[in-house]
């Protein structure tokens, strides 16, 4: 064999044992992968493991990341389908990963803010499928619960008030004085040719009299005495009389018409109405008692007697004495209802069965006095049949809501409130 043969050999030889580490390196891996598949799906994958479970760091404000981590390991190298952290009142949260081996062991993580409050939380995974899926929940966690305090809020800083400015005073004008004015003189009123004629009217001075008075009214005139001029009767002389108009006097703030009546209009009318409704009330309540009615509106006259003979008897019959009277008032009407108001709530014998029950029927006592038995089981909408009283004996035949169905010794069937059964 010539060394180019050797060497065609060997070049042979290594181009098949590349061919066959190619091949192994591409269907190693195949087989690795199909065999981790049928662990995950199958029976035989075992559950997935968790730890290290922990939230850094364990306290903090509103503001803070709080960073949730723990460590997942599959030894089939299974990935999990679902891999969660639970905080009860705030949510799920998917989680992010690390790496891929599996079976070495991955680290998962998520970073989140919570609100002010105490809060706890835990890990979940699912890992595999089919008859291989496994679940693992995490509850020992370092630390148990995370702590967040709200932060003190700072105090509201209050603006400083500016200084109001005061105005300037300005000064208050004084008004100028004003002249007074002087009164101006009254003009004395001259005697009048009548005044100066009338000698009765004149008296002499005299030093016990006096003075006459000057006059309160312009219209009236003053003469006589020696005041005046050239010894003629003046105003104001001494011994003068006044004569004129007398000076009227002030009305009284009562009117007129209040002295002629008597009376102030302001309170008199109000009473008067009063008085006069009080009245019409009185007349129509008397019409309206005394308006006979139906059974009392009885002829009158020759026919009294045939009235009389068709008129029924009883409680209903009209007496001809009493025709004429309201029902409240007649005598006979009213001796009738004192004897049927003593017949109804007159004491008598209870009544009771004479026979033993039978088939166990269920028999009770009345406890009240004039119990009412009515056709149905209700207070409003029912017919009275009779009365019951205290002691009686009735045989219970049926029930509903607050009412009892009960025979009593006569016979009669009907009901009554359940509180009156004692017994």
């Amino acid at each position: 064999m010539t060394q180019r043969q050797s060497a065609g050999i060997r070049t042979a030889r290594a181009a098949v044992l590349a061919a066959v580490v190619a091949l192994a390196g591409v269907l190693l891996p195949m087989t690795a992968e199909r065999a981790v598949a049928a662990s995950c799906n199958g029976a035989s994958h075992k559950a997935p493991t968790l730890s290290a479970g922990k939230a850094t760091p364990g306290s903090g404000t509103p503001s803070t990341n709080i960073t949730f981590t723990v460590r997942y390991r599959d030894l089939g190298g299974c990935p999990p389908s679902r891999m969660v952290l639970v905080i009860p009142g705030r949510g799920t949260y998917p989680m992010t990963r690390s790496g891929t081996n599996y079976a070495a062991g991955v680290t998962y993580s998520k970073a989140l803010k919570l609100p002010a409050g105490t809060w706890g939380y835990r890990f979940e995974v699912t890992s595999g499928t089919g008859a291989g899926k496994r679940s693992v929940v995490l509850k020992k966690v370092t630390p148990g619960q995370v702590v967040i305090i709200a932060p003190t809020p700072k105090p509201t800083p209050k603006p400083t008030p500016k200084p109001t400015p005061k105005p300037t005073p300005r000064p208050t004008p004084v008004p100028p004085p004003r002249a007074t004015p002087k009164p101006t003189p009254a003009p004395t009123p001259q005697p009048t040719a009548a005044a100066t004629a009338a000698p009765e009217l004149t008296s002499a001075p005299s030093a016990a009299t006096g003075p006459t008075p000057a006059p309160s009214d312009p219209g009236q005139v003053a003469v006589g005495g020696p005041g005046g001029p050239n010894g003629s009767p003046g105003s104001g002389g001494a011994g003068g009389a006044i004569i004129g108009p007398p000076t009227p006097r002030p009305e009284s703030p009562t009117s007129a018409s209040s002295l002629r009546f008597g009376f102030d209009p302001g309170i008199g009318l109000p009473v008067f109405a009063w008085s006069l409704t009080t009245a019409l009330g009185v007349m129509l309540f008397a019409f309206v008692l005394r308006r006979p009615t139906r059974r009392e509106r009885v002829p009158v006259g020759p026919n009294l007697a045939a009235a009389v003979a068709v008129a029924p008897a009883g409680a209903d019959a009209v007496n001809p004495d009493e025709a004429n009277l309201p029902r409240w008032l007649r005598p006979t009407l009213r001796e009738q209802r004192q004897w049927s108001d003593r017949a109804a709530y007159a004491v008598r014998e209870p009544e009771r069965f004479d026979s033993p029950p039978r088939g166990g029927a269920d028999r009770r006592t009345i406890g009240y006095r004039l119990v009412r038995l009515s056709d149905g089981p209700d207070d409003l909408r029912s017919n009275e049949i009779s009365r019951l009283d205290r002691g009686d004996e009735v045989e219970i035949i049926g029930d509903q809501g607050g009412f009892l169905q009960v025979r009593t010794p006569s016979g009669l069937e009907g009901w009554v409130p359940r509180i009156a059964i004692v017994r």
